[in-house]
């Protein structure tokens, strides 16, 4: 049996491939556990906030250093994904230099054609799926039958991005109320009581 022969250049593709492959896996994984850490140690802090009702000023510095590390665990989680977008596209790029259509294809494919965020099925006579197909160099066939799965566009990007803005708002409408409550009970007892008594 002849062994199939590989030039050199071709297989340092294949190992950048397969590098930008387990790149993208340890990037995707790195997000969802930081974020799984991020969210408890968020909502676990909250808690013990609430839960022990200290002064307002202790409240306002554990939410602020809270809020912040949400912020700048964001910031990270978008470089992290800017990294593995890269490498996707270099995985895209090394498709082509080897004259193959592989994954990233197919999955930019996907995010192509639901580009209005819907995860229902597209029909099968929607023009963009001959026009995507063509550019990405699908089969039309193939292209159909990808067009009637189900596919999340990017979706848990935008859960987790608003995680932050309701982190701040919590934060924000607990400490409100902690401050606002003493001086409502300040102000009903100077217009109420003080008058009667004046």
């Amino acid at each position: 049996m002849a062994e199939r022969r590989v030039d050199n250049g071709t297989e340092i593709l294949l190992s950048e491939y397969s590098s930008c492959q387990s790149s993208v896996e340890s990037l995707d994984a790195s997000v969802w556990q930081s974020a799984g850490i991020i969210g408890l140690v968020t909502i676990g802090t909250f808690a013990v906030v609430v839960a022990n009702n200290p002064q307002v000023y202790a409240a306002i510095t554990v939410g602020f250093f809270s809020t912040v590390g949400v912020f700048v665990w964001w910031r990270m989680a978008i470089r992290w994904w800017s990294v593995r977008d890269i490498k996707i596209e270099r995985m895209r790029h090394i498709e082509e230099d080897l004259g193959v259509r592989g994954q990233s294809h197919y999955i930019e494919y996907m995010d192509r054609l639901h580009d209005d965020r819907s995860s229902s099925p597209v029909p099968e006579d929607d023009p963009r799926i001959r026009t995507l197909a063509r550019r990405f160099g699908i089969q039309i066939d193939r292209a159909r039958q990808l067009a009637e799965v189900p596919y999340e566009r990017k979706g848990p990007r935008d859960a987790l991005e608003s995680f932050r803005w309701v982190t701040l708002i919590v934060w924000t409408v607990y400490i409100a109320l902690r401050a606002i409550g003493p001086l409502w009970q300040f102000l009903k007892f100077k217009l109420l009581v003080l008058p009667i008594w004046g």
